[in-house]
């Protein structure tokens, strides 16, 4: 027996008020080998039904030993039980907030796709008013296409960058180069 089951036993017999020396040296050897967690379960369970535990047979504390170590890894299954149902909960929260943020991201793309796309219509629009413009002379309407790739591109860069630093204005330099 270990110092520390001892020191244990110790602390039981004077925490419940029995005598080791008293005991019956089969039942107190084999208390005395049980772990501190199973002297306490054993001892307990004792009290609990009234046995005296300076009077406890080998026998008793055998059986009431077997009895504890069920109890101790029914416990153990229990806590490890807790565990897994508290990580499937963190699991669960930490798929929510992911699913959440794939959510927020898809709904920023599909809005940035479609202000990209409005842009687009606008600046195409502007450019094919320009082009038919009799008023305008070559330079005039080449200044006039530049300003507005221009300001379509800075655009298109800022509803990028609003949409999670997408470079939106590279689609517009593979349809119409600078």
């Amino acid at each position: 027996m270990s110092q520390a089951q001892q020191y244990n036993l110790q602390t039981l017999s004077t925490q419940y008020g029995f005598d080791l020396g008293k005991m019956d040296k089969g039942a107190s050897i084999a208390l005395g080998y049980l772990g501190a967690q199973q002297q306490n379960v054993v001892v307990n369970m004792a009290m609990q039904q009234g046995y005296n535990v300076a009077n406890l047979t080998l026998q008793q504390v055998n059986d009431m030993a077997k009895i504890a170590s069920s109890h101790i890894n029914d416990i153990a299954k229990i806590n490890a039980s807790g565990q897994i149902q508290k990580d499937v909960l963190a699991l669960n929260e930490t798929s929510a907030a992911n699913l959440a943020d794939t959510q927020s991201r898809y709904t920023g793309l599909l809005r940035a796709s479609a202000d990209a796309a409005s842009i687009w219509a606008t600046t195409q629009n502007n450019i094919a008013r320009i082009v038919q413009d009799k008023t305008l002379d070559a330079a005039g309407k080449t200044l006039a296409i530049d300003t507005y790739n221009t300001n379509a591109r800075a655009a298109l860069q800022v509803i990028g960058s609003l949409a999670g630093n997408v470079d939106i204005a590279r689609y517009m330099d593979q349809l119409l180069p600078a």
